[in-house]
């Protein structure tokens, strides 16, 4: 599925950073913010669990993020809102707006990867920077519509996806409705996609379907 694997951005420097670094997936306890000078990257709702649950604790926090707007999310403590990173440093981090800060932990808050470990390559399914394609309607595997995969999307009420995905899938297993032609279906997935990268979305958002697209 899509919160098993943690999506780690490729930021020059990253290994040299001499602090500590975990990802949100690791993350169990606000007491590993005591008394720490805090990094966290990421505008999801990771991202600002965890950077309220820092500001009451840290000795510091910065927020990295790319949102048009700073945040306008109440903390317990002071945040210093911060742009995308340009570069890991050995003890902090430099933001493309040019200015640096010294940092002893780093809290990666930036998603998960895609990842079917369990399927056979054979089931003609491909995941490549978090876009899984060839699928009809974010759900039917356009090579194998027998397979379903239920849940992709992000940004979504999760429960009412599961249940209308499932309802979608059933009435095309059970015969109750026939399947569009491959060329159709493939045709259908290249408008939708060509739409959205006319809108800025990037292949690797191909599955954000709500609020924070961008």
């Amino acid at each position: 599925g899509h919160y098993n694997a943690p999506n780690f951005p490729n930021f020059k420097g990253r290994n040299e950073f001499k602090g500590k670094q975990i990802h949100s997936h690791d993350y169990r306890s606000r007491d590993i913010f005591k008394g720490e000078k805090v990094l966290i990257i990421g505008a999801g709702p990771s991202g600002i669990d965890c950077t309220v649950e820092a500001s009451s604790i840290a000795e510091h926090v910065t927020w990295s993020h790319h949102l048009k707007k700073p945040s306008i999310t109440q903390f317990d403590g002071e945040v210093v809102q911060k742009p995308d990173i340009k570069e890991i440093k050995s003890n902090g981090a430099e933001f493309v707006d040019g200015s640096y800060q010294e940092f002893t932990l780093i809290v990666y808050c930036t998603g998960y990867k895609y990842t079917f470990p369990f399927l056979s390559v054979d089931c003609g399914i491909n995941s490549d920077n978090c876009y899984v394609s060839p699928l009809y309607k974010q759900c039917l595997n356009i090579n194998r519509p027998t397979l379903a995969i239920i849940g992709l999307p992000n940004y979504i009420c999760p429960n009412q996806l599961f249940d209308l995905q499932s309802r979608f899938f059933l009435t095309f297993l059970t015969g109750r409705k026939n399947l569009p032609s491959k060329k159709e279906m493939l045709e259908d997935t290249e408008n939708y996609m060509s739409a959205r990268r006319e809108q800025g979305i990037p292949n690797s958002k191909a599955h954000y379907m709500g609020v924070g697209v961008h």
